[in-house]
């Protein structure tokens, strides 16, 4: 594990219960880098998925900004969606990005931070190459049908690799899986090592 790249959470505050410590006693290695997080309105359960999607992205060397991220039992706040992502910091830099989460599913919450990871941190060239790679034409093109943008399927790239936790034979999850490391610029996660990409890579 290189530390370099671990996510620390000193610097957390988290209007739950959730506390830093609590996601610092969830790694393995000191972490040397801040992000700063809030998270509103968590029950339990949600607290601790977050923690485990901190450590996931932690994990696959993958940082992310700061963020806020509220949890809602109403569709309204995530504008009748499961989730959205709200890049606020590109309008006003004081201000963190926010997620908010209106389903229970994990994925929905590690989609969505994978959303934050791509606007921040993607290159021009991976961006370039996973349009080629699933053949689309725009990236966030909101006249474009939701899985026709390049956005949504680096999203699901990083959610679906994260998420699985043995190497796959299924080929719409290997499609995902194996665009991974040209999209993220960083090695597979060891949990899916194994999984034959002979067919889909570009």
């Amino acid at each position: 594990m290189n530390t370099a790249l671990r996510l620390a959470f000193a610097a957390v505050a988290l209007v739950s219960n959730l506390t830093s410590q609590q996601v610092l006693d969830t790694m393995d290695e000191p972490p040397t880098e801040l992000v700063s997080l809030v998270v509103l309105n968590a029950t339990a359960d949600q607290e601790a998925a977050v923690g485990e999607a901190l450590v996931k992205f932690a994990d696959a060397g993958l940082a992310l900004p700061p963020l806020v991220i509220e949890f809602s039992a109403e569709a309204e706040l995530c504008n009748g969606h499961a989730g959205m992502y709200r890049p606020r910091s590109f309008e006003d830099p004081a201000v963190a990005d926010k997620i908010d989460i209106c389903n229970r599913l994990p994925q929905i919450l590690i989609h969505e931070l994978a959303h934050a990871w791509e606007r921040h941190f993607a290159t021009d060239e991976a961006r370039e190459a996973l349009l080629g790679r699933w053949d689309l034409e725009s990236w966030n093109d909101h006249s474009d049908d939701w899985h026709d943008r390049g956005g949504e399927r680096a999203a699901d790239t990083i959610a679906y690799t994260l998420t699985i936790d043995e190497p796959t034979d299924n080929d719409i999850f290997r499609r995902y899986v194996c665009g991974f490391e040209q999209l993220t610029g960083t090695d597979l996660p060891a949990a899916v090592i194994g999984t034959d990409c002979a067919g889909f890579t570009i």
